[in-house]
């Protein structure tokens, strides 16, 4: 039998909040557990959270896509992460996001096959940090 004494427990909320099997959290609340293990990322800097449909269009093979998606009060510095929906194109990964300009986000995909890929629209989960 295994021995998983050196592993440490907490009864913190938080901490558990963040230990539960992903199937048995919503999107919402992973992509929430992710932004607040960053550096800097506190709960109490979330000031949006909710799910955007995103079609990117037709990606070509072997690059990155910027796509615009409007996310209100998103404003310029504000920390942005995305849940991509599980049903995303396999050829198709997340690669970041940024405010481009107020209310506009710039969510970045990669195609990584070599063929171009025109995935149709999706519901995706968000977080917006402000950190200033």
């Amino acid at each position: 039998m295994a021995d998983y004494s050196q592993f440490k427990t907490s009864t913190d909320p938080e901490f558990l909040a963040t230990q539960s099997r992903p199937m048995e959290r919503t999107r919402e609340a992973n992509a929430r557990a992710l932004a607040t293990s960053i550096n800097k990322v506190q709960p109490s800097n979330l000031y949006q959270s909710g799910t955007v449909s995103i079609d990117p269009g037709s990606i070509s093979a072997n690059t990155r896509a910027s796509i615009s998606v409007a996310i209100d009060n998103a404003a310029p510095g504000d920390f942005i992460i995305f849940l991509p929906p599980t049903t995303l194109n396999n050829g198709l990964v997340y690669a970041g996001a940024t405010v481009a300009t107020s209310g506009t986000v710039s969510l970045f995909l990669g195609n990584i096959t070599g063929s171009p890929i025109d995935d149709s629209a999706r519901d995706w989960s968000y977080v917006a940090f402000r950190l200033s």
